[in-house]
């Protein structure tokens, strides 16, 4: 006889739930479902079956992270604040009790990471560890570090110190020395370790790096180290194929000259010079940069992808005491990358220089397509681009240096009329020949972004797809423009124009077609 619980519930559910199919799947699948898990949770799954009971210590990736393993009391969810009034030097009558049972969930925290750490049966893939400043002062970091490494071969590796992140806003500094990543020499020197990812820390030597030809792909996070240091990371690790700094401060320069570095990834740094050599790039991405222009220098003649953004909003001033006798940089804007990368502005034609856009397969960029001076700079970098098979354009609509209050270029230096600026110039190579996907993001109809478009349309011979994705503040005139360049004979017969409307009525009306969203519009 069935019970009442089950009488509610469908016979076919009811079968399912019998079978526990989940249950059934073979050691490998299952374990690869579970490594997609935080360790917590991975844990927790041992209360499900007897089958499930040790599946946990089998898992191929652990994402071990203190603050998930504390009991949610009243004094741990105000850690936060408590540690932003230590750290600041602020103190009250409650804090010092507060302080020692937050200290007290912290360590039990650093006990159950043990366990579940020292409890693996198998080899582990990748691990990330997020920690407090304790941890790396009673050296148990280093002995996770080491355990990993001569115990479960580890591959992949990402550390991180969350106490650093509670105080970034404040500009004495002081959190740092809180969160030194000292390791003994050479420790990431570990023959299966080939990925790295450092987020949180003061780094003053390269000493852990010593003798690293493992690694392959490195990352580094919010940071501080100086130039030296990573001078110094990079000539220990030989065979670096893949650098990522973000957010790092104490640096003035970077300097990678590597023929073995494929892809390099620089983001809200500031920086007096930045120097990148290498015949193996073949991935460049800046992004929101303080830099002079006259101070970057690139030379990579096998770049396949550049991506070049710049977001004002990720420009940190950096503390006073790491800045150098330079002090603070001007932001680098992506038309002066575009500019002087190019050999648009040189100034002595007897210098050497060697552009990066002749093999470019993909270019992604920050631009105001309704700016003409942006637009010009735009045209003859297609024309540098050979090869250009993909270019995504995320057009800003910002008022840039050279417009008007209603945000229209001056036009009166043009020897021509600006709206026949595409047909009045040469036509590119990759745009008859070789470029197959655009996307344009933040359209707005407007009449110099049409006619870029249009241009497309009309002499793109090898195109598969423009992709259109408008802006919310379009205007009804500029949708309805918008929507007629779906009427526009087309060089390429197999090309698919996609426009879509504003990301606010894609959220709202699902299934709504672009007509529809026009018709919305003022």
């Amino acid at each position: 006889m069935k019970s009442k619980l089950a009488k509610e519930v469908p016979d076919d559910v009811q079968g399912l739930a019998d079978d526990d199919f989940v249950s059934k799947l073979p050691n490998p699948l299952l374990s690869e479902i579970l490594s997609r898990l935080s360790a917590d949770e991975v844990v927790r799954t041992s209360i499900l079956s007897s089958r499930w009971k040790d599946s946990w210590r089998y898992v191929s990736r652990l994402d071990l992270d203190p603050k998930r393993m504390m009991n949610l009391d009243k004094q741990v969810i105000t850690q936060q604040n408590l540690l932003l009034e230590y750290y600041n030097g602020v103190d009250n009558n409650n804090s010092s009790m507060n302080r020692r049972q937050i200290k007290k969930a912290i360590s039990l925290a650093s006990l159950m990471i043990n366990k579940v750490l020292f409890s693996q049966k198998c080899n582990l893939k990748s691990c990330k560890i997020s920690h407090f400043s304790d941890t790396t002062k009673s050296a148990q970091l280093e002995k996770w570090i080491e355990f990993l490494e001569s115990e479960k071969g580890i591959q992949e590796l990402a550390l991180a110190c969350d106490e650093f992140i509670f105080s970034e806003q404040n500009p004495s500094g002081r959190y740092l020395d809180n969160c030194k990543l000292s390791l003994k020499s050479g420790i990431f020197n570990c023959s299966t370790l080939h990925a790295l990812e450092l987020t949180h820390y003061k780094l003053e030597n390269e000493s852990p790096f010593h003798n690293c030809p493992n690694l392959r792909t490195l990352k580094l996070k919010w940071l501080s180290l100086n130039t030296e240091t990573l001078d110094g990371i990079l000539d220990s690790c030989p065979f670096l194929e893949h650098l990522s700094l973000s957010c790092c401060i104490g640096l003035d320069q970077v300097r990678i000259k590597n023929e073995i570095v494929k892809t390099v990834v620089l983001a809200s740094l500031n920086l007096v010079a930045i120097y990148l050599s290498s015949k193996s790039l073949g991935v460049l991405v800046l992004h929101s940069l303080k830099c002079s222009p006259k101070n970057l220098i690139i030379n990579a003649p096998k770049l396949r992808v550049f991506q070049a953004y710049f977001d004002p909003n990720l420009l940190r001033p950096q503390p006073t005491q790491f800045l150098r006798p330079a002090g603070d940089q001007p932001p680098l804007k992506v038309t002066s990358i575009l500019e002087h990368c190019s050999g648009l502005l040189r100034h002595d034609e007897n210098d050497k220089f060697s552009s990066f856009f002749e093999e470019l397969w993909t270019l992604s960029l920050d631009l105001d397509l309704n700016n003409i001076r942006e637009l010009l700079i735009l045209s003859i970098i297609l024309r540098l681009c050979n090869n250009l098979q993909k270019l995504e354009i995320n057009t800003k609509q910002v008022q840039s240096e050279g417009t008007s209050d209603n945000g229209a270029a001056q036009t009166g230096w043009l020897p021509y009329p600006e709206s026949t600026l595409w047909e009045v110039r040469e036509l590119c190579d990759c745009i008859t020949h070789t470029l197959k996907v655009v996307t344009i993001k933040g359209f707005e109809g407007r009449e110099r972004e049409v006619e870029f478009v249009r241009h497309l349309i009309k002499n793109a011979c090898a195109m598969k797809r423009i992709d259109i994705c408008c802006n919310d503040s379009c205007s009804r005139k500029g949708g309805e423009a918008t929507l007629g360049l779906l009427s526009l004979p087309r060089s390429s017969i197999d090309v698919l124009i996609e426009l879509k409307p504003g990301p606010g009525f894609r959220s709202a009306e699902v299934g709504a077609s672009f007509q529809d969203w026009v018709l919305t519009l003022r």
